[in-house]
């Protein structure tokens, strides 16, 4: 509307309108009907620019609608009775407008099964060997942990000086891997000509789950050795 020179839809709604192109089978002129709102239709990868929606006669088949979502069974089974109704000598071919984005962007749908995939196994894999090297720890300080149980130290004590060397690696393996990732996300986002903003607490809530999942795996054995009875640690 704005590229045609109009300030307001109702100022376009009525005017007429010449296509001065008649290589590509449109109306040579007609009347503007209405004005939608602004939308994408070139997808997410380049900007869209002004479209002026129109009858072509090789297209006149072509048409989009928008169905009942609460039923789409008997949306269809209407529409295909409505089809066969106005044009009985032509086939049907109905295409869900949801996989035509699929297909659009499978690239993008396969990235994020791969990436979800491979940061569910590093996180197991990550996991894991922190569960291994905090029960390396738990042996090697046995003893220690047995003497300040009978100097009086508490349970809670004892969890939170074997915690807290684990809390300080996994602060400064955040500090490294924000800027990183932020980096990564940021050039695979200039791909798209509309894009989403990364807001910090992405980051944020990144960090506190892998803190909370790192805590919990560490802490149970933090406790059991804590909990421990002297003896049997001194023993050791």
């Amino acid at each position: 509307m704005t590229a045609l020179g109009f300030s307001t839809p109702e100022e376009a709604v009525g005017q007429p309108l010449e296509i001065r192109q008649g290589t590509l089978d449109y109306i040579n002129s007609g009347v503007i009907a209405g004005v939608s709102e602004d939308y994408s239709y070139t997808g997410v990868f380049e900007e869209s620019l002004p479209l002026i929606m129109l009858h072509r006669n090789l297209f006149q088949f072509c048409l989009m609608v928008r169905i009942d979502t609460s039923d789409p069974d008997g949306a269809m089974r209407a529409l295909s009775a409505a089809w066969a109704e106005v044009f009985p000598d032509r086939q049907s071919d109905f295409v869900p407008l949801s996989s035509i984005y699929r297909s659009l962007y499978r690239n993008e749908f396969n990235a994020r099964s791969l990436v979800l995939v491979f940061t569910l196994l590093c996180l197991i894999i990550a996991d894991l060997g922190l569960i291994i090297f905090m029960a390396f720890i738990i042996r090697r300080r046995t003893k220690e942990i047995a003497i300040r149980n009978v100097n009086g130290a508490t349970a809670g004590l004892i969890v939170r000086m074997l915690n807290i060397n684990f809390i300080r690696y996994i602060a400064i393996a955040f500090a490294v891997a924000v800027p990183v990732s932020w980096l990564v996300l940021h050039g695979w986002l200039r791909r798209f000509a509309y894009r989403t903003t990364l807001d910090w607490w992405i980051f944020a809530a990144s960090g506190a789950a892998v803190l909370i999942i790192s805590l919990l795996s560490v802490s149970l054995q933090s406790w059991r050795a804590a909990t421990i009875n002297p003896v049997r640690g001194l023993n050791k």
